[in-house]
C-alpha cells in the first residue's frame, strides 16, 4: 500500500514518522512543490492533499489510477472536489472538518469583540501617536453581552462558535442545510432554520451574522443585496468560510453607504485580495488573510484524523468525514 503526499517539511516529516511507528509496511511517496514525485506513484491507493496545487493534484490522479481514497488537510473542498470526481470517480473523498473548529470559532468571536469595541479605531490612533480622549468624537462602544448572533452554517465550526458565543451571553440563532428533526436540538442555539426556510426574517434583529457555510452552488452569493438591506445599520458581517458566499459588490456598496455597521472578513472572493480592492480602505472593514484556522495544534489534529482513517481504511471500516460528491461538503 502506498500513500502520495505533499513534500511539505513539517507535515511530511510528521506523517513519515507516524507511518514508521504505526504502519511501517505502508510506503510513502512525497510530491515536490513543482509537482514532481520523489518515488513511485502508479501503485498508490491513497492521496493525502495538503497545500497541493490543483495542477499537481490532477497530475497525481492521472498518474495513479488505483487511488481509492483522497484525503484533504482542509475542511473546505470546493476548490478541487470537481477534479477528484472527474479524475478519480472511484475514490472516496474525506476532509479534515472538525480539526480546526476551535481556533476558527475563537477567531470569529474575536472579530466580533474587535468590532463591538472599535479596536481598529484605537489601533490606528496608536499608530498615529494620537490619544483619543473626547467622547463626543468617538463612536459608541457596544456590549457583546445580550447581542444577537445569526450563524449561517451549523456544522462543527458553527456549533463551536455557538458554544463560545453563548458563554459570553450572546443570543444565538442558526441556519443549516436541513430542518431539525422533531426530537433534535443543537446546544446553545435558540432558533434553528433550514437554509430554504424563513431565516431572513431574523436579519433586522441581528447585531452580528457569522458565515460558517461551505461554498456550494446553493450558498454562492447567499448574502446579497436583499439580505444586506434587511440588516440593521449596527450589524456586522463576519466571514470565516469562503468569500464567494457574500456578494462582494453588494457588500462594498452597503459598506460605503454605511447601511450596515461593518464587515470582518478573513476570506474574500479573490485571494490574495487585489491591491485595488475598495475593501482595503473602507473604515468599517476588518481584513485578515485567511488565517483563522491556524493554531499550534492544527497539523497534529489533522494528522491524527488521517491516521485514524488510515487504520479504518486498512480494516475495511467506514471512514470519518466522507464528503458526498452530490452534496459538496
Amino acid at each position: 500500500m502506498r500513500i502520495l503526499a505533499n513534500e511539505d517539511a513539517q507535515m511530511a516529516n510528521a506523517l513519515a514518522e507516524r507511518l514508521r511507528r504505526e504502519a511501517p509496511d505502508v510506503a510513502l511517496t512525497l510530491i515536490g512543490r513543482d509537482g514532481t514525485p520523489r518515488g513511485p506513484v502508479a501503485d498508490a491507493e491513497i492521496l493525502f492533499r495538503f497545500n497541493m496545487t490543483n495542477t499537481s493534484l490532477v497530475a497525481m490522479l492521472q498518474a495513479a489510477p488505483n487511488v481509492r481514497w483522497v484525503h484533504t488537510g482542509s475542511a473546505g473542498v470546493d476548490r478541487f472536489i470537481g477534479l477528484v470526481q472527474q479524475y478519480a470517480p472511484q475514490a472516496v473523498l474525506t476532509n479534515s472538518s472538525g480539526t480546526m473548529s476551535q481556533p476558527i470559532a475563537e477567531f470569529a468571536l474575536g472579530l466580533m469583540f474587535a468590532a463591538a469595541k472599535q479596536l481598529p479605531l484605537f489601533i490606528h490612533a496608536q499608530q498615529r501617536h494620537e490619544w483619543l480622549k473626547s467622547r463626543d468624537h468617538l463612536p459608541e462602544l457596544r456590549d457583546i453581552h445580550g447581542s444577537r448572533l445569526l450563524i449561517l452554517g451549523l456544522g462543527s465550526i458553527g456549533q463551536t462558535l455557538a458554544r463560545l458565543a453563548s458563554g459570553v451571553s450572546m443570543r444565538v440563532a442558526g441556519v443549516r442545510r436541513t430542518p431539525l428533526a422533531a426530537d433534535e436540538q443543537i446546544p446553545h442555539v435558540e432558533q434553528v432554520f433550514a437554509q430554504d426556510g424563513n431565516w431572513r426574517a431574523l436579519l433586522p434583529e441581528m447585531d452580528f451574522v457569522a458565515v460558517c457555510l461551505p461554498l456550494t452552488p446553493a450558498t454562492r452569493n447567499l448574502i446579497s443585496t436583499a439580505e444586506l438591506a434587511a440588516l440593521p445599520s449596527r450589524a456586522w458581517l463576519v466571514n470565516i468560510s469562503r468569500g464567494a458566499i457574500i456578494d462582494e459588490a453588494a457588500l462594498i456598496a452597503a459598506l460605503r453607504e454605511k447601511r450596515i455597521g461593518g464587515a470582518a472578513l478573513d476570506v474574500t472572493q479573490t485571494e490574495p485580495l487585489p491591491p485595488d480592492s475598495p475593501l482595503w480602505d473602507l473604515p468599517n472593514v476588518i481584513l485578515t488573510p485567511h488565517i483563522s484556522w491556524q493554531s499550534p495544534g492544527d497539523d497534529a489534529r489533522a494528522l491524527d484524523l488521517f491516521m485514524e482513517n488510515l487504520r479504518r481504511y486498512r480494516a475495511g471500516e467506514p471512514l470519518l468525514n466522507v464528503v458526498p460528491f452530490d452534496v459538496g461538503y
